[in-house]
């Protein structure tokens, strides 16, 4: 028995299909059959309570995307404390990359057409580990482009583990048979909630990054920013993510 309704062409299928062990429905198909829902957001690294469901083939799960209007309150650091926000729209992201459970000892890699999944990643798995996640624009030997996730195992709350060497770069080690090398083009990492002003550390960072052509962006749970590293931190530009986390907005 199929329980289908259709959101954005997804739908679910309840434990009656008959389809449990057939070799199309291994790996995260099987999963979404067999397991419970709290189990299978423990496998896969979602959050609790994740909606997920089949779209064109593939397992994954609603994000919200919010836009913000209105007023804006700062504190005496020029961080926003309160702001009004509108929910605009649900982004669909697949679970399970590479066919397995999300680890923070990973690199994930997301080409330039999945610039806006990566970004929808970053955020959902620092609600999740309560850390900030760190992720770079790269560019590797033959021109192609894509977001690069960076393990964030020795992150902190407000603090992420560089992978940039001296020479603009970044290896990806997740493949044990060919370490991928990526010239960075850009570095963006979460800030949670409303804090979307560059810290102290941030400006350091992007003063560095200035000599090496790279840019600094710091995402935030409803807006991102570019940090200018001539302008102070109540100057700088705060941008709605809305576009940014559905793909109509590229920071390549």
């Amino acid at each position: 028995m199929v329980n289908e309704y259709a959101i954005d062409g997804s739908y679910h299928i309840t434990p009656g299909s008959g389809n449990h062990y057939s070799d199309e429905f291994r790996g995260a198909y099987g999963d979404y059959f067999l397991m419970s829902g709290s189990d299978f957001n423990v496998k896969y690294g979602l959050p609790n309570g994740a909606d997920v469901r089949i779209k064109n083939g593939q397992v994954g799960y609603y994000v919200k995307s919010t836009g913000w209007s209105g007023f804006e309150v700062y504190d005496k650091y020029g961080d926003i404390t309160q702001m009004m926000s509108l929910t605009l729209v649900n982004t669909f992201v697949e679970v399970g990359q590479n066919g397995g459970k999300v680890d923070p000892y990973n690199f994930y890699f997301f080409g330039q057409d999945r610039e806006e999944e990566a970004y929808n990643f970053m955020l959902n798995q620092q609600k999740l580990w309560k850390k900030e996640l760190m992720a770079y624009g790269v560019r590797d030997e033959n021109g192609k482009k894509g977001v690069l996730v960076v393990p964030w195992f020795e992150n902190g709350e407000d603090y992420s583990h560089p992978y940039v060497d001296k020479y603009g770069g970044v290896t990806n080690y997740t493949n044990p048979k060919q370490d991928i090398y990526y010239d960075v083009l850009f570095e963006i990492h979460t800030h949670p909630g409303f804090i979307y002003r560059p810290s102290v550390e941030d400006f350091e960072i992007a003063k560095k990054y200035l000599q090496m052509n790279i840019s600094h962006f710091i995402l935030g749970d409803h807006a991102y920013m570019k940090t200018e590293v001539y302008k102070t931190r109540s100057e700088q530009e705060i941008i709605n993510n809305y576009y940014l986390l559905n793909g109509e907005v590229s920071l390549f």
